[in-house]
């Protein structure tokens, strides 16, 4: 399917399933943080949470029937459910953090920083929770968008650019946001009313 991702970006884009684009290798279901205490060394072991440094402990390298990562993505299947990161370094994770590994022939087609945002706001899109978790079987079937070239190939310059009109047009929704807010609370200040007062009645 060709469609513009939003107004904003320029261009087309085609859709697939994140399943097509991505390889899942299996987890460690035994490593908590008992474990990380008994084996503790120098590799992190990624937690479920929105900072993308929030680890469980770290363990030593080349344990036996460990499974190790580099060079990929990783996404929360819970906890923060949905949170997408970019690991260029070895590490490892449990069952609530998974790997993502972009496909052999799509290596140097897709740009990570792209994929990272793309998928996380799809995953967003797509109400995944605490209490609907993202599993492998789940996020396979969630369709993502990547700008293509005039043959139909993804294009990875176009990725980058997407990227940063993305960002750009993000910043600028914040900084109105915060004007917005600013002249909220002054309008409060000068009726001499909390500023959720004026909200309530912006609502009603």
């Amino acid at each position: 399917m060709l469609r513009s991702l939003t107004s904003e970006v320029k261009g087309d884009f085609r859709e697939e399933k994140i399943g097509e684009l991505f390889d899942f290798p299996k987890t460690n279901a035994k490593i908590t943080r008992k474990f990380c205490i008994k084996n503790e060394g120098p590799i992190p072991v990624y937690a479920s949470s929105k900072d993308e440094n929030a680890t469980i402990g770290h363990i030593a390298d080349n344990i036996k029937k460990i499974k190790y990562y580099e060079n990929c993505l990783s996404y929360n299947r819970n906890g923060s459910v949905g949170y997408v990161f970019i690991r260029n370094h070895k590490f490892t994770t449990n069952e609530d953090h998974r790997t993502m590994l972009i496909k052999e022939k799509y290596k140097n087609k897709l740009f990570k920083d792209y994929l990272k945002y793309e998928i996380e706001r799809n995953l967003f899109l797509n109400g995944f929770n605490y209490l609907d978790k993202c599993g492998v079987a789940k996020i396979k079937k969630v369709n993502i968008q990547i700008p293509i070239d005039e043959a139909g190939e993804f294009d990875y310059e176009a990725q980058k650019e997407t990227l940063k009109t993305l960002i750009d047009f993000g910043r600028q929704k914040l900084t109105m946001w915060q004007s917005f807010h600013h002249l909220v609370r002054d309008f409060a200040m000068m009726q001499n009313q909390p500023t959720t007062a004026v909200y309530r009645e912006s609502e009603s």
